[in-house]
């Protein structure tokens, strides 16, 4: 994870997922993660997005609600993104309040990056 983090590709990302020495749940769940935060915010390609959305859709599923929050926030901006809002307020709205101070605390550039989106594609 370290070096995916340092290095910052999605092939950096995708060989932390799959390193045999990881715990494929924990582990697993923080690779998801970097890698759909790269897909958001980094990648310049048109299918990046959907990219995205394939590993923030198992994160949205997790019991753990910190990675909860960071995939449903993830799939907000990614559907806003792609210019599906009703997938994107779908999303949000299954965003909670708990489930929003995890996602301040566990990943504040994710977090901003979904008020930055809410701001420029919905009314609040």
């Amino acid at each position: 994870l370290l070096h995916a983090k340092r290095v910052n590709t999605e092939e950096a990302w995708e060989a932390a997922r799959n390193h045999s020495g990881a715990d494929p749940l924990y582990h697993g769940q923080l690779a998801r993660e970097g890698f759909a935060y790269y897909c958001l915010v980094r990648a310049e390609d048109s299918g990046r997005f959907d990219r995205a959305i394939l590993h923030l859709q198992v994160l949205a599923d997790s019991s753990d609600l910190k990675f909860k929050a960071f995939g449903l926030a993830g799939l907000v901006v990614a559907y806003a993104n792609l210019g599906d809002d009703g997938k994107a307020d779908q999303a949000n709205a299954q965003l909670t309040p708990a489930m929003r101070g995890e996602l301040e605390k566990h990943s504040p550039p994710m977090a901003l990056l979904l008020e930055t989106t809410l701001e420029q594609n919905f009314s609040l």
